[in-house]
């Protein structure tokens, strides 16, 4: 039998590394794998014990989800304690439940039509480990907060009380398939007339966060930490954390009501292995067949018709060849064209109770942009999974959809054998054209801040989407306008006018604005029938953004296994944004309007609880430990960016310029980063060596882009050099290996406008930037080249040879290969590894720009390699052999000092080194007797 169609009309959710769906997609797009290497600092700050980390079978690898320990209660109408007590599980569903209906066109807090919700939730660790272990819990005693707070069935009844949702309500639990048997129900649910539409969802939040996991011998999670589903690499799976949410209703009450479709849901089958297989857990071909199967026959489409199919596909070399079996023999051989096939576990984890939905969520988002993504960690297939004699095959990139109609699957398989099969289609849905008239665009907020945040996001919007028709945005913004008691309207005629009189309010309301206003308010008091009513658009629903929610740390800690948290300077980072934007943007978000930088907190409606709630978002982005009483001194964002300015400026001082060697003479030595900005190579460089001279390393500072030019270096090193040397008497000598040599000449040129003397340049195998070509490598050129160049990086080359014929998807997947080959030390976080090797391709890029002066009037001495580099290194990288005589036109009092080995092995070799540091200890001591 035909089943009657349905249409998803909303969607929210949060995932690893992405806030909502279409982030989530803009990743899978780019190939990136949440699914990380976790350091030992990491985990030891959530709590996991030194005892844990020793053992050999603990695998550092895992994800995490932004803000899991913020709520906003006021919002939600709670009083902190509840909120404290609630599982944060329940807390993300219920605040995924509002962005949905939002994206659904709904004013929440007022939907008039009968809407159910059906949802599911992983185990309440929350509950397990942290407030059993608290001062809260009481066992001989019942508190309604802890029970109500974390009990499952709390999980969709909390969501129809906040939002006076009056459908079925209930959660419902099949392990892994848990929220798309949700699904079936709240479709059977809208079928039979229970309810006109519904809320779906499922959510899983693993604790603590982040966490590692134990690794047995032939069980379901991967000794690897890399999620790689039908591959022949496969070796299991990665547990996550995250939540999707749908709305969805008939196809025909969606198209009568004016909403936006994502897919319809042409069919979904659902049923149980029984007992028809070897074991409890043991997945079954038989059942996942019977689920394809009711699938199809309720679409009443061909299986040829299907374009892909989003698997289970938890990257297990059993599981997945069993998946793959089912997946043949219920769809049979593809006859004509491929099916693809793919999994996102591989790129955000194993959602558990949340997985299904997620899987889905991926499927409309493909149906939607017309592009399935490329499936990472994929090289070739698994031994018993034979795609093309089938007639399947994986994206290896991203593959797009022509414009006609189509059709994606999805499955999901829980443990205990419910089996869940589905069937989507595209759907094309029309914009509303523009017609010349004035529309009243009216936007609402629980309060200044949330109104303001609706604005920002609403501009930013209609930024990126200038074709988007304004009768629409007005229709969206009419059926999402909502009874909260901060409001506001426009009444313009077009996108751009609209964009311009957001942000007059955004940065001042103006006149005109507060009539409009006037006449608003008297419009909503009337029941939204008298004024204005004219100027309402009839349109279409369209997918705008919701909110964020802004919210405090809401969190009860294990009292057992708390640590105290000590600020770590070095850990400041602001990822090259600019600090004082960035304050700015949290002010406005908090204080809820544009903020200038020298405005008074105290003379803008700033009190306790934001200041609170500013410090702790500037500690999260800052990678700070400030205490919110700072803003009754530095009350401005000017005088705060001033004073943070100044823990960064000492950072950078402690940091990263090292003293290597502390002398006793007037003479310093500074030695700068080759490319990748580490100072490992000076380190080893000066070791048994003897000299008066204080010798000082300088790293690439952690608090700014890796993307800089020379001569924005040269600035940076030489206000730092400043700061170490007060006195312009003192001998400076400026050098480095390779690209710091470079950069030492340009530092020189800095500190010489400044009134320092450099007397000397020391250079290891710096090569003159006419070598370097002007041709530009692309970011793919150096990530298939990461593991010779993290060698480089860490001083542990010593051919310069680029042999490995390995192409990776992206720079995750490449770390991950060179931590299998036990090149990268496990207390170097894949984001610090990251960090370095952006540096050092940004180092190699800029070299090429160099423009110096000839005849500089300084002394070059120049450590020259003897062995040229091997072809495919000057090939790969565009650049040709040098002289060392080269350099004379730089500077006619050069001396050159010829080096055993090339630019690579004259450090990697043992040899090689012991012969260079002699060398080096020679002119140190040169320059020791030199009278300057």
């Amino acid at each position: 039998m035909i089943m009657e169609k349905i249409a998803v009309i909303g969607i929210s959710g949060i995932y690893p590394d992405a806030d909502s769906p279409e982030k989530m997609f803009e990743n899978l797009l780019a190939g990136k794998n949440s699914v990380r290497f976790l350091t030992r600092r990491e985990l030891k700050k959530s709590g996991i014990e030194d005892s844990v980390l020793a053992e050999e079978n603990y695998k550092n690898y895992g994800t995490t989800i932004n803000n899991y320990k913020n709520f906003d209660y006021k919002f939600f109408d709670m009083t902190p304690f509840e909120a404290k007590l609630t599982d944060p599980q329940q807390r993300i569903f219920l605040q995924c439940a509002f962005q949905a209906l939002q994206d659904a066109g709904y004013d929440p807090f007022d939907v008039q039509e009968k809407m159910g919700v059906f949802g599911s939730e992983s185990s309440a660790l929350y509950l397990q480990k942290n407030i059993i272990f608290s001062k809260y819990y009481n066992p001989e005693r019942y508190d309604y907060p802890i029970v109500l707070g974390n009990d499952p069935d709390s999980l969709s009844t909390r969501v129809s009380y906040k939002f006076n949702l009056q459908g079925p309500s209930l959660t419902v639990q099949s392990g892994c398939s848990s929220s798309l048997v949700a699904l079936n129900y709240a479709i059977q649910s809208i079928i039979s007339g229970e309810c006109y539409s519904s809320l779906v969802g499922g959510v899983s939040l693993r604790l603590p966060q982040p966490a590692g996991y134990f690794y047995t011998e032939g069980s379901t999670f991967s000794k690897t930490g890399i999620i790689s589903p039908f591959s022949k690499e496969a070796d299991g799976m990665v547990v996550s954390s995250g939540c999707s949410m749908v709305v969805v209703k008939k196809l025909d009450d969606a198209i009568k009501d004016h909403n936006y479709i994502y897919g319809i849901i042409e069919g979904i089958g659902v049923n149980n292995d029984g007992n028809q297989k070897v074991g409890y857990t043991a997945p079954s071909v038989k059942g996942q067949v019977g689920a394809i199967n009711i699938a199809l026959k309720k679409a009443g489409i061909s299986s040829s018709d299907i374009d892909y199919i989003e698997m289970h596909g938890t990257g297990t070399s059993i599981g997945d060849p069993i998946e793959f079996r089912s997946i043949v023999r219920g769809y049979g051989k593809s006859v004509g064209k491929k099916v693809y096939l793919g999994s996102i576990k591989a790129n955000i984890g194993h959602l558990d109770a949340a997985a299904g939905l997620t899987g889905m969520v991926k499927d409309l988002l493909i149906l939607k942009n017309r592009i399935i993504p490329k499936q990472i960690n994929f090289t070739s297939s698994n031994e018993n999974i034979n795609l093309t004699e089938n007639g399947f095959d994986i994206c290896t990139c991203n593959k797009k959809l022509n414009s006609g109609k189509h059709y994606v699957a999805f499955t999901s398989l829980g443990i205990g054998g419910t089996n869940v099969h589905g069937i989507l289609s595209s759907y094309q849905n029309e914009q509303t054209a523009n017609i010349k008239s004035e529309f009243l665009i009216p936007v609402s907020g629980q309060n200044q801040k949330y109104l303001n945040q609706e604005l920002l996001l609403l501009a930013s919007y209609l930024k990126r989407n200038t074709g988007i028709s304004i009768t629409d945005i007005g229709y969206t913004m009419f059926r999402r306008l909502s009874r909260q008691p901060f409001r506001t309207y426009f009444v313009v005629e077009n996108i751009n006018e609209l964009l311009e009189s957001v942000t007059k309010y955004i940065m001042e309301e103006n006149d005109k604005n507060r009539k409009i206003n006037e006449l608003g308010e008297e419009w909503i008091k009337n029941g939204r029938k008298s004024v204005l009513v004219s100027q309402i658009p009839e349109g279409n629903i369209i997918p705008l953004p919701s909110i964020r929610f802004l919210g405090e740390e809401l969190w009860v800690e294990s009292e057992s296994k708390k640590q105290p948290l000590t600020l770590n300077v070095s850990e400041v980072s602001n990822r090259g944004t600019d600090t004082l934007s960035k304050i700015l943007n949290i002010w406005a978000e908090n204080i809820g309007r544009y903020v200038e930088p020298d405005e008074v907190f105290s003379e803008i409606g700033g009190e306790s609880l934001t200041a609170v709630m500013i410090i702790g978002q500037i500690n999260t982005e800052l990678s700070l430990h400030l205490n919110p009483s700072l803003l009754q001194t530095y009350d401005t964002p000017n005088k705060m960016n001033d004073y943070i300015s100044e823990i960064v400026e000492e950072k950078n001082k402690e940091d990263n310029v090292v003293l290597l060697n502390k002398g006793t003479k007037n003479i310093s030595m500074f030695l700068i980063h080759p490319a990748g900005g580490s100072i490992f190579c000076y380190e080893k460089l000066l070791r048994g060596i003897d000299t008066s001279i204080s010798i000082y390393g300088i790293s690439y500072p952690e608090n700014i882009s890796p993307q800089n030019s020379i001569d924005k270096l040269a600035k940076i090193y030489a206000n730092q050099i400043k700061k170490v040397i007060s006195d312009k008497q003192n001998k400076i000598i400026l050098g480095g290996y390779s690209f710091g040599g470079n950069e030492s000449l340009s530092v020189m040129k800095e500190l010489n406008d400044m009134g320092y003397k450099v007397s000397k340049i020391v250079m290891i195998d710096s090569i003159v930037p006419e070598a370097y070509s002007e041709a530009k490598l692309a970011k793919q050129d150096y990530i298939n080249k990461f593991p010779e160049i993290w060698q480089f990086i860490m001083g542990a080359a010593s051919s310069g040879d680029l042999q490995l014929k390995e192409k990776f998807d992206n720079i995750n997947q490449a770390i991950r290969y060179s931590r299998k080959q036990h090149q990268i030390p496990d207390t170097i976080s894949d984001e610090m590894v990251e960090r370095l090797f952006s540096i050092w391709t940004a180092n190699h890029k800029v070299l090429s720009e160099q423009v110096l002066p000839t005849d500089l009037d300084v002394e070059i001495t120049l450590f020259y390699a003897t062995e040229k580099l091997s072809y495919d290194l000057y090939s790969f990288t565009y650049m040709k052999p040098y002289e060392a005589d080269e350099w004379r036109k730089y500077s006619k009092r050069l001396k050159v000092i010829y080096v055993d080995g090339n630019h690579y092995s004259m450090f990697g070799e043992q040899e090689k080194l012991k012969k260079l540091q002699k060398q080096f200890q020679e002119v140190l001591h040169n320059y020791e007797k030199i009278e300057y």
